[in-house]
């Protein structure tokens, strides 16, 4: 008589081992996810998928126009900035092709890596 191993009571999945078949129902939410973020709360099965969420939080990513260009926003200061009506703003730096042009060569070697 052989064995039908572990079944999954929700889609009927069939497991060699017990420690799969538990894996496999938090899947299916049924089991809390022992393992959280300690920066954003967020809960996981398995310990390895949160560390490699953690580094999200030490390297974000960001966002790119194309391949090797970042996309920069404005900090809550340089908003606050723009929007002070007295506050005397270079003109080059109003047009956006002769802003990024001034970043790069101001950037230097910086702004190529």
């Amino acid at each position: 008589m052989q064995s039908q191993g572990h079944v999954c009571t929700v889609c009927k999945r069939t497991f060699s081992q017990k420690s799969n078949l538990t894996r496999h129902m938090q899947s299916h939410g049924k089991s809390p996810k022992p393992h959280t973020c300690d920066e954003c709360g967020k809960g996981f099965a398995q310990k390895a998928h949160r560390d490699s969420h953690r580094l999200l939080h030490l390297r974000p990513i960001i966002p790119l126009y194309k391949k090797g260009e970042a996309r920069l926003e404005a900090s809550d200061e340089a908003k606050t900035v723009a929007k002070n009506p007295n506050k005397v703003v270079e003109p080059a730096w109003l047009d956006e092709g002769k802003a990024e042009a001034a970043a790069r060569e101001a950037g230097g070697e910086l702004w190529r890596g």
